[in-house]
């Protein structure tokens, strides 16, 4: 099932199983698109920063496919995620807002960064 693979990755990403330490080190380093805001792309993942450039860092990736879309928000620093998968597509799907909401309510963060991810 497709959710279980995400919180495998997650597991796997946490413990240098995925890719190595340096691997994993030069994934989680940003290119910056937008120096003030503190975002950028990471090998395909979207980066950005709770609390400003200096706060936790906050590595997204979103999918879809039939019938279905995903979120899958990961917080390094913290060895944390948020994975959302909702059994609908397109227009009206609000992933974002429910990571956002569940990230408030269980790590009390807010991750207003995740509001164009789609």
């Amino acid at each position: 099932m497709y959710r279980y693979d995400l919180v495998r990755l997650h597991a796997a990403l946490e413990r240098n199983v995925a890719l190595d330490a340096a691997t994993r080190e030069e994934m989680l380093t940003p290119y910056p698109e937008d120096k003030k805001r503190g975002t950028g792309m990471v090998l395909g993942w979207k980066t950005s920063r709770v609390g400003g450039r200096n706060g936790a860092l906050v590595v997204s990736k979103n999918g879809a496919g039939d019938g279905f879309s995903s979120l899958f928000t990961w917080l390094p620093d913290r060895g944390d995620a948020v994975i959302v998968v909702v059994n609908r597509k397109g227009e009206g799907v609000e992933t974002p807002r429910i990571v956002a909401r569940l990230a408030e309510t269980a790590f009390g963060l807010e991750l207003r960064a995740l509001g164009d991810e789609g």
